[in-house]
């Protein structure tokens, strides 16, 4: 979804359906500070593009901070895509490339309620092939396939685990409302 339909549909929600109402309830908030009427009104109709201020006084009046305006839009998945390397597993799950200087890959991984990454599994080119994850927020279920055996291993916020990623895996956040991240390090790093 387009950033500027997002926050229309918002605003609707919100019972603004003038933009001259909005722009009062800016006023009343931010004073001689409130973006001036036609810098709203061309970026409303998607004449100029959305600039932090008004970002910050929309997401005032809205009870959202800019990020959440921004989360989930095209602008926003295009702005990561351009300055970090991002692979989505589907919508519901992503992983992002922090540093790939170094002889090992941390990335992040974000999975969002009831999602799941999807099967992995790394070659057997080295003699250790170690995946090390610690979860940030939330709870992660990992999921290890060896064979006709299955290991599900839970980690709540502050855990860690070490394990052999040549076996086939994977993660899911079996919660129904909370956002899991997850930092995961691979050594040595896949090729």
């Amino acid at each position: 979804m387009k950033l500027r339909k997002k926050i229309m549909a918002l605003l609707e929600q919100k019972g603004y359906k003038k933009i001259a109402t909005l722009h009062r309830e800016l006023i009343n908030l931010f004073d001689a500070n409130a973006i001036p009427y036609r810098n709203l009104v061309r970026a409303l109709q998607g004449e100029t593009p959305f600039k932090e201020m008004l970002l910050f006084q929309l997401g005032a009046v809205l009870g959202m901070s800019i990020s959440d305006l921004r989360a989930e839009t095209e602008e926003e998945l295009s702005a990561q895509n351009k300055t970090l390397g991002i692979y989505h597993y589907n919508n519901k799950a992503y992983l992002e490339k922090l540093n790939d200087k170094i002889p090992f890959l941390p990335t992040r991984i974000v999975i969002k309620p009831g999602g799941r990454t999807s099967q992995e599994q790394d070659p057997k080119n080295h003699a250790i092939n170690l995946k090390w994850i610690y979860v940030i927020k939330g709870t992660v279920e990992l999921v290890l396939e060896g064979g006709i055996q299955v290991e599900r291993k839970i980690l709540k916020s502050e855990e860690s685990y070490g394990f052999d990623c040549t076996l086939l895996h994977h993660f899911e956040n079996n919660s129904p409302k909370q956002t899991a991240k997850l930092l995961v390090v691979h050594y040595p790093k896949p090729a």
